[in-house]
């Protein structure tokens, strides 16, 4: 379904009679686009079929519909640890739900899934899972950094999506996103470009570190 010309996602056009299933990325990729809890409890009650949210960015949006799996048995969220917790060359992902669902994904996963959960992936996801405060900590800093990038950004003639990820996704009024993605790559930072329709005038920057963020922003200040 295309997203709205503000590049949010409208919800109640997700009716498709023939669709067996809805799935939801939330926040969005790649314009880091949150839909509001509130919004998604409405959508999933009035929805008879399996609502499948996959919320890889969460932990930077803080508004997870995962307590809801017990309140209705079509909502399937699907987590990963490769973002909020860091551990992407691990592989692991996980599924929240409803047992009838789960039990499908049980009888079908061995046959289909290329990442199986070993053992030291499971002692490392669990042992991450404990350190609460840890990621928590790490997860404020990512989100406060991306709200100072965001405001430097639009300081310098950008156009900002307001983002619920760890990253923004930004255009310039004069320069193009393949002139932004070119001019950062010459001075050694590297961000993400799309040549795509409606989104090739955007590049998708990561948040980094507030050092790394401002080895960026004087890389955009040398350019520009």
């Amino acid at each position: 379904m295309p997203l709205e010309e503000d590049f949010t996602l409208d919800l109640g056009k997700l009716t498709a009679a023939e669709a067996q299933g809805v799935l939801v990325a939330n926040p969005n990729a790649p314009t880091g686009i949150g839909i509001p809890l509130a919004e998604m409890e409405k959508f999933i009650a009035a929805n008879d079929r399996v609502v499948v949210v996959d919320e890889a960015y969460m932990p930077f949006y803080n508004q997870s519909a995962a307590a809801l799996t017990k309140k209705y048995a079509n909502l399937l969220v699907v987590k990963t640890f490769s973002k909020g917790y860091s551990l992407a060359g691990m592989r692991c992902g996980y599924a929240i739900g409803d047992a009838l669902l789960i039990g499908g994904l049980e009888r079908c996963r061995d046959s289909f899934n290329s990442y199986p959960v070993d053992r030291i992936c499971q002692a490392v996801c669990a042992a991450a899972i404990s350190d609460t405060a840890y990621y928590a900590e790490k997860n404020a800093l990512v989100i406060s950094e991306r709200e100072r990038l965001r405001a430097e950004l639009k300081k310098r003639g950008f156009t900002v999506l307001p983002s619920g990820a760890n990253f923004v996704f930004a255009k310039h009024a004069q320069k193009s996103g393949k002139e932004i993605y070119d001019g950062l790559r010459a001075r050694g930072v590297l961000v993400r470009h799309f040549a795509k329709p409606r989104i090739d005038a955007f590049c998708r920057i990561t948040v980094g570190s507030a050092s790394e963020n401002d080895a960026l922003l004087a890389a955009l200040d040398a350019f520009l």
